[in-house]
């Protein structure tokens, strides 16, 4: 949902204050920017207790008014309110902290739907969506993912087919300071699959399931694509989103 280049060594240093909203992106004056997806479904906001900042990119969410986007200025205490109910949001988002003199801190959500890659070079962060804005970091290709591409068994992970260029997953922190770490989540604990209880309804828990997920969206269906891979996870929603607005769907495979 963004681009970005940060400096952390740099943050604070020069003559105005650290962050600042031009009208497309988040900018200070030794350069560092923050620049998110133009987009309907996307909306921003910034906050600063005058040491620290808290830059939010995250999808939109219905029956919620949008957020402005030029960083507001709050009280320590109140900032951290603000970060806490940001690792909350119930959809898509990433979660960019940054402070004079300290490593850049990058948190995705757990309702992850795009991608953010990430390149280290020279103490600078590069960022972005699109794989191919970092090509000029691309090393070598990186054997043990390739392989698994080849034998069609991906594993989501920080690993791309390139060195040099790594891939924030839902819930890791990217931290970045003298080099770029990027720390996984805690496992989230699995439970053994229960027992159908006689004459359950399969098939409307799932549709209920994608339900909910459309509904946490403020979708248009008329304005609205789905991608359709051929596979059954894109077909499974686009019937249900074509059962639920008849004729308005457009999709694209």
């Amino acid at each position: 949902m963004l681009t970005l280049q940060i400096n952390p060594e740099r943050l604070g240093t020069g003559p105005s204050p650290a962050w600042r909203w031009n009208g497309t992106s988040y900018v200070t004056s030794d350069g560092s920017r923050v620049t998110p997806f133009a987009h309907q479904m996307v909306e921003q906001a910034a906050a600063t207790d005058g040491t620290r900042t808290a830059i939010i990119v995250r999808e939109r969410v219905p029956r919620r008014p949008g957020a402005t986007p030029a960083p507001v200025s709050v009280t320590p205490g109140e900032l951290d309110v603000i970060i806490a109910q940001a690792r909350r949001w119930p959809v898509d988002h990433l979660l960019i902290e940054t402070a004079p003199h300290r490593p850049v801190r990058i948190t995705a959500g757990g309702v992850r739907s795009t991608p953010l890659f990430l390149a280290h070079s020279d103490g600078v962060l590069y960022g972005s969506w699109d794989l191919a804005d970092l090509k000029r970091f691309a090393g070598d290709i990186n054997p043990k993912e390739a392989t698994r591409l080849l034998i069609y068994r991906p594993r989501y992970s920080t690993d791309t087919a390139f060195t040099g260029i790594r891939r924030l997953t839902e819930r890791a922190t990217a931290v970045v300071g003298g080099d770029l770490v990027i720390r996984y989540p805690d496992p989230v604990l699995h439970a053994q699959p229960r027992d159908l209880v006689e004459g359950a309804d399969v098939l409307a828990a799932f549709t209920a399931g994608i339900d909910t997920a459309l509904d946490a969206r403020p979708i248009d269906p008329d304005s609205t694509l789905c991608h359709l891979t051929g596979g059954l996870d894109s077909g499974s929603i686009a019937t249900r989103a074509a059962r639920r607005w008849p004729g308005r769907i457009n999709t694209r495979r």
